[in-house]
């Protein structure tokens, strides 16, 4: 998804190689290994973008490619993944589109958003009949239960030291000393120099997707 999405963007292949390499060993991506009802959501992202950043000439061939992948994030369940690619999408759209283009690229988005609903549709209805039937909805979460899995400000230190609160893959508890103060999600948080790289380094001609990739950074 990544290779494609840079090759979309105008990227060498080069270019390509290292973003997919850069995405798909990230910390993030690597610790979802854990959680593997999360990979179907998080693998597909790229391709939610890959999906809006295309330009073919006709609408239908732009909507049909965004539905199939918002259908596929809706079937597999992660919340998570789906807000974080609709909120990039919307991102994507204010910066990367021409201002006289942003009306149709929106409604192209919701177009697709909806019939990506109905493909899910009956994953979406079965979700709502046993949703109240989940502790979440019954007994609710406490406050502090909620902010257990909150990611610590300390943590955002992992975004460029791989490991700076102890092994975390450890199974030496003595070794792992953060873990008494910080829930292990995500198992680091880190994504690699050649990210930080990209943020700060300016690139002649700005190539497209350049200010997608610092705001959201």
């Amino acid at each position: 998804g990544m290779l494609a999405l840079m090759r979309v963007c105008g990227g060498s292949r080069a270019a390509a190689w290292v973003a997919a390499a850069s995405f798909a060993f990230s910390g993030v991506l690597v610790s979802e290994v854990f959680y593997f009802n999360f990979l179907p959501g998080a693998a597909l992202l790229p391709w939610s973008l890959w999906a809006l950043a295309r330009r073919p000439p006709r609408r239908l061939p732009r909507i049909v490619p965004v539905a199939l992948v918002y259908g596929l994030m809706l079937l597999a369940g992660d919340a998570f993944s789906l807000v974080i690619a609709a909120a990039s999408a919307v991102l994507w759209i204010l910066l990367e589109t021409a201002r006289e283009e942003r009306a149709g690229r929106a409604l192209e988005l919701l177009a697709g958003l909806v019939v990506a609903a109905l493909l899910a549709l009956p994953q979406i209805v079965a979700t709502g009949l046993v949703a109240p039937e989940t502790r979440r909805m019954i007994s609710g979460f406490r406050l502090q239960e909620v902010l257990t899995f909150s990611v610590r400000p300390a943590r955002l230190l992992e975004l460029v030291v791989p490991f700076p609160f102890g092994p975390a893959w450890s199974m030496d508890l003595s070794l792992d000393w953060g873990a008494a103060a910080f829930r292990r999600f995500f198992t680091t948080l880190f994504v690699g120099p050649i990210a930080l790289i990209g943020i700060l380094r300016t690139f002649p001609g700005s190539p497209r997707g350049a200010r997608f990739a610092r705001v959201l950074a």
